[in-house]
């Protein structure tokens, strides 16, 4: 069985970052994606995988779920 995903929208934002940083706190034994309309706020984040996500881009929101 493969390791669980689990994505965070609004990852740039104070309640997305807050989110984040619990579960890499807890451990979480997963992997973390983190979507935001900009990825370089996620930069200095150890641990995640950021990406753009955007959800007035549906596009664009269907490719950072992918995978």
């Amino acid at each position: 069985m493969s390791d669980p995903v689990l994505f965070v929208s609004g990852a740039g934002g104070h309640l997305g970052r807050l989110v984040i940083e619990s579960l890499l706190s807890r451990g979480y034994p997963g992997r973390i994606i983190a979507g935001t309309r900009d990825p370089s706020k996620l930069s200095q984040i150890k641990g995640v995988e950021g990406r753009k996500a955007d959800v007035t881009d549906m596009a664009g929101l269907v490719q950072a779920l992918e995978g």
